[in-house]
């Protein structure tokens, strides 16, 4: 049966139902949003009582934000290798010619215009001041999204405390472009979540150009943009090209686990076998879900195979299978995902039509960030080495895994097999009270749990992990699906939604292959999946005849305002302790007290080392430096020009032989050349390879020697 007969987007029985908000009206049966009554616009006080509680929530997030950023240095200094790549850039050297960097032009763009505009000096505290910046951004269009899906203002509130916590991860490498690349994500959820605001062909233009932007800003964070709304734009398109767009883009999704982890799964022989039955079944279920009225138990029986057969292929866990577990629960849900997309194919707007308008405005962005780059100096030739051949160097080189083992396999059969039973049984069961029960209680559980999962977390942990020690990372992908249920009316909150689920299931791919700070940006919509969820359950929770006593107007009103005060007076409480305990342990940290770094405050211990180490390297008698691996803080604490631009963290195996040998030549040279030595942490970056084999670490071994040392850290002179 296809989509356009089934009136499933709601319960039987269309009244007007209550969300948990202190607003003043009923929510309309279908989107959520609140729906004023006729001859009742909102009190100008309820306006202004809104409009107070935003600004103390942003500012009690803003002091949490300051509090957390700047009292935060990791040793890895990747902040450094960022602020020194910027200056070198906004001195005019070429960028990828002559300045080195893994990220991509956009970012350097975007930074080059702020701080140009602004007149503010780079450093560590106004690249860290940006950062709070964007990471308030992001937090605050989680909650938009919320809103937008469901009108509820104390969930959306809810929803911009929980994100700004999950992202606190952006404060441990101040200047990266994953915070931007994070406010752009979710930019991007709250445009559809939002779409019955705009006009259609805005819609698509500032679709196409937020999704430009972000493949200039990371291009792997692009691509997981690109191809769910692409995927929203054919289900839009005409049907006789509807099936056939949504069949090619389904493909390129299908396939992104098995190509990104291509190495890993295809290392041993099983996780091969394995991939493919993974591969098969998610083909037998979309194909099932799309063109066959009576395949349940075919498809039930094919499931039913393919875990026995997973199971005995799989035989004892290994290390090597964690690759395949990964892949399988991702490909899995993303099956879902794509069924529901086909399964309601008719319910889409024609968005289509409007898709020139969507790539006008992603090359217009695309073109203005590479005609910038290209009149500043950069060859076309350097433009694609940064833009595509670097990052994949940068990715083949670190390997980080996330928390992966057979129970997200197993949690991905489970999520696929109920989706698909979903879609057979909805147009039969629908009426049933079982059935609406079974949606109410999946939903609770749903939302709980993720708020669990983002809510639960040991505060300053420096990784997302599961709530459960025992659970992988994105065990709640398979169950994402469960947004668009029942699926909602019109087709403007259908195409929100859709957007918002199609976004979130795939974004967890940011995460690969370095699962460290990556796992909050990778993770971040589904907070706002999560909280939806739990907002319709009670939505549809009040259709029961057992609540109708509460949609009594008068009653109503004062219900809803008290819980909303209430949730409100508690959520504003805790954030507020939550940041007064950040603001107490900023107050008892030392000033890092350098210029450009005055607002940082780090361990007396950490203080004192960094002063000591930077008192030397600022010596009149040294022109500039070296450091192993990059700790290109030092430079600016120093205030010392580093004697090339071709600067990174790891560079040992980032710069080539030749890019080594360059570095050293427009180094030896120099005054009073020192170097800065971190052995420990040089080895944390290169496993079991030894600085022996690279060519500017043997010219530090062979012609340097030691005038300092403290906690690992060696100041080095000439012999």
């Amino acid at each position: 049966m296809q989509s356009g007969e089934d009136s499933s987007q709601s319960f039987s029985t269309p009244v007007r139902v209550v969300t948990l908000d202190c607003g003043r009206y009923p929510a309309d049966v279908n989107t959520g949003a609140p729906k004023p009554l006729p001859g009742l616009p909102p009190p100008w006080w309820e306006r202004w009582a809104w409009g107070c509680v935003v600004l103390v929530l942003l500012a009690i997030s803003a002091a949490y934000a300051y509090f957390t950023i700047f009292s935060r240095f990791r040793s890895y200094d990747d902040e450094g290798f960022i602020l020194i790549s910027l200056r070198s850039y906004f001195l005019g050297h070429a960028l990828y010619d002559q300045v080195y960097s893994c990220y991509q032009p956009g970012f350097y763009v975007f930074d080059w215009l702020v701080f140009t505009l602004s007149g503010a000096a780079l450093g560590h505290d106004n690249i860290r001041l940006l950062t709070l910046v964007l990471w308030l951004i992001a937090a605050a269009l989680n909650g938009l999204v919320v809103h937008g899906l469901t009108g509820n203002k104390v969930l959306a509130a809810l929803t911009l405390v929980l994100s700004l916590r999950v992202l606190d991860q952006f404060a441990n490498e101040p200047g990266h472009p994953q915070a931007l690349a994070g406010a752009g994500v979710t930019g991007l959820a709250a445009l559809f979540a939002w779409n019955h605001r705009l006009a259609p062909r805005l819609l698509a233009a500032a679709a196409g150009a937020l999704t430009g932007f972000l493949l200039l800003i990371k291009v792997n964070v692009g691509i997981y943009a690109l191809l769910p709304v692409m995927l929203i734009f054919a289900a839009g398109a005409n049907p006789k090209y509807r099936l056939g767009l949504m069949a090619l883009v389904g493909s390129l999704m299908l396939a992104l686990p098995a190509l990104l982890m291509r190495v890993q799964l295809f290392a041993k022989p099983v996780s091969l076998g394995c991939t493919l039955i993974v591969e098969a079944l998610g083909i037998a279920i979309l194909i099932s879900a799309a063109f066959l009225r009576h395949g349940l138990r075919f498809t039930v029986a094919f499931l039913l195979a393919g875990c026995v057969g997973a199971v005995w292929w799989i035989g004892t866990y290994s290390v090597e299978l964690l690759a395949f577990f990964s892949a399988g629960l991702i490909t899995l849900s993303m099956v879902c995902v794509l069924s529901m997309f086909l399964s309601e194919r008719d319910a889409f707007p024609p968005l289509a039509r409007d898709w020139i308008w969507a790539v006008g405005g992603g090359v217009l962005i695309f073109a203005g960030v590479v005609l910038t780059l290209l009149v500043q100096g950069t060859s076309v030739l350097g433009l694609i080495r940064g833009t595509f051949v670097l990052p994949a160097k940068q990715s083949g080189i670190f390997f980080v895994r996330w928390t992966s083992n057979a129970l997200g396999l197993w949690l991905a059969l489970g999520g696929a097999a109920a989706s698909y039973g979903w879609i057979r049984l909805r147009s039969t069961c629908r009426d049933t009270i079982w059935y609406r029960a079974c949606i109410v209680l999946a939903k609770l559980i749903f939302g709980l749990c993720v708020l669990l999962e983002f809510y639960g977390r040991p505060a300053d942990e420096s990784l997302l992990k599961p709530f459960q020690p025992g659970w992988p990372h994105f065990w709640m992908l398979p169950f994402c699906w469960l947004l668009v249920v029942p699926v909602p009316r019109p087709a403007t909150a259908v195409m929100g939604r859709f957007a918002l689920l199609a976004l979130a299931v795939i974004q967890p791919l940011i995460a690969y292959p370095v699962a460290g700070t990556q796992l909050s940006p990778a993770s971040i919509l589904l907070l706002p999946l999560g909280v939806v969820c739990l907002a319709d359950a009670c939505r549809l929770a009040f259709e029961f005849p057992i609540f109708a006593w509460l949609l009594d107007p008068p009653r109503l009103r004062w219900v809803r305002w008290s819980a909303g005060v209430v949730c409100l007076a508690a959520l504003l409480t805790l954030l507020g302790r939550e940041a007064d305990a950040r603001h107490q342990t900023y107050a008892a940290l030392t000033p890092l007290g350098f210029p450009g770094a005055t607002r940082v405050h780090l361990p007396a211990e950490q203080v004192g080392l960094f002063r000591q180490i930077t008192e030397r390297l600022a010596s009149p008698a040294s022109e500039t430096f070296l450091t192993l691996p990059g700790l290109n803080s030092f430079y600016f604490w120093a205030q010392k020009e580093p004697p090339s631009s071709l600067n990174t963290t790891t560079w040992m195996t980032l710069l080539d032989g030749t890019e080594q040998e360059h570095v050293w030549k427009a180094a030896q040279d120099k005054r009073g050349l020192m170097v800065v030595r971190n052995q420990s942490l040089a080895a944390h970056w290169l496993r079991s390879r030894t600085n022996a084999s690279f060519p500017l670490a043997r010219h530090i071994n062979d012609e340097f020697g030691t005038i300092y040392t403290n906690s690992g850290y060696e100041v080095m002179v000439r012999r």
